[in-house]
């Protein structure tokens, strides 16, 4: 992709324009990663519970949760976990202390390491019978220009890339040549638009946001009667 993006103005041998080319690709993959692509959706491997311990680590490149569920001894799927917001669940009423099923998880720091955590803590049970498995959005991870490194991206995404990359390095390099700069940056937009549409045909079922099934209440319950 940096080859294509330098030799736009002549310098794939320049390894001035290489670093600046580099920069343009990596200034796009940055626009791109700010909306939740279909295609960067994955799975991480179930996760194993441990007794006494809430919150575990998801892959670096991971940007926000699409869903959380327990996973029984067979592999399959056992519970759908609640999301509960971090700020929403630090102000709850319960002990936040219970032990058992995790039936809620919320996230913290998502964007910097990704931790999950669940709640109730797991208990020596659950830690036995369950494992957590958590769909999530990724992130397009930084370029280098190594040639023996190819990212791991649909051709559609890696094309709007180059593209953006092109007119990113027009406009710094060929202000004196607007028309190219125009040109550039409308099939850009023609591409991103194109991508952005090709990404909503792909079927999405599991929002994070969902009504879940009714759950027994964690904790004590208290009615108030006037």
């Amino acid at each position: 992709m940096v080859d294509q993006v330098a030799q736009t103005v002549g310098g794939v041998d320049e390894n001035t324009i290489r670093v600046q080319a580099l920069t343009c690709l990596n200034r796009i993959r940055m626009r791109l990663n700010k909306r939740e692509w279909h295609w960067t959706k994955a799975n991480n491997a179930n996760i194993t519970l441990v007794r006494g311990t809430q919150t575990y680590t998801l892959p670096t490149a991971f940007d926000k949760a699409s869903f959380a569920r327990l996973m029984d001894t067979s592999s399959k799927p056992y519970l759908d976990l609640i999301y509960k917001d971090d700020n929403d669940f630090s102000h709850w009423l319960e002990p936040q202390t219970d032990t058992g099923p995790p039936q809620y998880y919320f996230l913290r720091n998502a964007f910097s390491d990704g931790l999950v955590s669940v709640y109730p803590i797991p208990d020596t049970s659950a830690a036995s019978k369950y494992t957590l498995q958590v769909e999530y959005f990724g992130r397009i991870v930084s370029f280098t220009d190594d040639q023996t490194t190819r990212a791991d991206l649909p051709e559609t995404v890696s094309d709007t890339l180059v593209i953006g990359g092109q007119w990113c390095l027009l406009r710094e390099r060929e202000r004196g040549n607007m028309q190219a700069v125009i040109e550039a940056r409308d099939a850009f937009l023609d591409s991103e638009r194109l991508l952005i549409a090709w990404d909503r045909r792909q079927v999405d079922e599991k929002s994070r946001f969902t009504l879940g099934k009714q759950r027994s209440p964690i904790g004590t319950m208290y009615i108030r009667v006037n």
